[in-house]
């Protein structure tokens, strides 16, 4: 007897999506503060030696470190991992912003290219989910 299809997220499949496309796509991700402006990676190694950011830089760097394993041992995909990496990774990014001293860099959301790089990072991060899904499929 032939088994009904089950719906799925197998219209695109994406279990090759790399994860090291999530992490050039989180760093590259532009803050632009009234005067200039950086690339969010630089902010977050600012933040480890400095007081104030270091609440935002942890959980970024937790994030990237946690979707860095699979890059430099592919042969170790964990989905907790991945889904803690990415969550990490939006925690970070949201308490940068929510800080008290976050007015600073409000600039990020009034010009084109920042929110063309959070824009890429939002897609990107959700093709990563739904590759993740897509491996615990199979």
């Amino acid at each position: 007897m032939p088994q009904k299809d089950k719906p799925s997220l197998n219209f695109i499949l994406l279990n090759k999506m790399h994860p090291i496309w999530v992490i050039i796509s989180y760093s590259c991700i532009i803050i632009c503060g009234p005067k200039m402006c950086g690339l969010w990676f630089l902010s977050i190694l600012y933040g480890l030696f400095f007081l104030e950011s270091l609440f935002c830089s942890i959980p970024a760097i937790t994030g990237i470190l946690l979707i860095g394993i699979e890059v430099v041992n592919p042969k170790k995909q964990s989905k907790k991992r991945r889904y803690l990496g990415l969550v990490f990774m939006y925690v970070g990014l949201i308490s940068y912003f929510l800080r008290e001293d976050a007015s600073y860099n409000f600039n990020t959301f009034r010009e084109i290219e920042p929110l063309i790089g959070i824009f890429c990072f939002i897609i990107t991060s959700i093709l990563f989910y739904i590759a993740t899904l897509q491996k615990l499929k199979k």
